[in-house]
């Protein structure tokens, strides 16, 4: 079953309960580790709000990297401009 959000997709094996999640490249090189791993460990504030508003897990997931994402893209456009 695959979900999008923003650039973000989620593939779930139904069968498996297996999550994959494609995104831009540079993105998961840099970020998708620790974004996870803020989850995981409940200091990801948009992953929290999703969660008690109801949200699915895996489209709560999705939200939190696109959230994650627009701020990573901002601050590279940013610190692009000040070289």
């Amino acid at each position: 079953m695959l979900i999008s959000i923003g650039e973000f997709t989620a593939d779930k094996n139904v069968q498996t309960e297996d999550l994959s999640i494609s995104g831009p490249k540079s993105y998961m090189d840099e970020r998708y580790e620790q974004v996870m791993k803020d989850i995981a460990d409940g200091q990801s504030a948009v992953f929290n709000m999703a969660g008690m508003r109801g949200v699915p897990t895996t489209q709560a997931i999705l939200v939190t990297l696109q959230t994650d994402y627009a701020g990573w893209v901002g601050m590279k456009d940013f610190e692009r401009r000040l070289r």
